[in-house]
């Protein structure tokens, strides 16, 4: 048996602090490093759900503006309705049951849109020509 006593020899320190601390490191740092691997995984799968959801994100505001877009389409026939049916300029021919119909659209498709907020529709007899006319007014 040595004269130290025995056991492994792990450092040669000139302080037992040191000693101390290079035998407690031993039993330490494994457990730091798996913590510290475990972390990395849970970052990792993280990272990888952010992308698929930036990814899914994506696509649905490719949607909604192609929403919008079949919306503002919608709206724009509907106001040409209104106008021919009324003794105004459109385009075309009649594509709603009727001019109330047609604003009707106009109203729930601005206020889907948000513009309900900044726009208001306005009714009013035309001077010239005595019919009931539409418009869209900033508010």
């Amino acid at each position: 048996m040595p004269s130290w006593g025995g056991g492994v020899i792990v450092a040669d320190c000139g302080q037992d602090a040191d000693a101390r601390f290079i035998a407690e490191a031993r039993t330490g740092w494994p457990h730091a490093i798996e913590r510290a691997l475990a972390a990395e995984i849970a970052i990792q799968g993280e990272q990888e759900e952010m992308l698929r959801v930036n990814v899914e994100n994506a696509s649905l505001r490719k949607e909604v503006e192609r929403m919008r877009d079949v919306l503002e389409m919608i709206r724009s026939h509907a106001w040409d309705d209104v106008n021919l049916r009324e003794g105004g300029v459109g385009v075309g021919t009649p594509k709603f049951q009727s001019p109330l119909v047609a604003r009707q659209y106009i109203r729930s498709i601005d206020w889907v849109l948000g513009e309900g907020q900044r726009k208001v529709t306005r009714g009013y007899t035309c001077d010239k020509c005595g019919f009931e006319r539409w418009e869209e007014m900033s508010r």
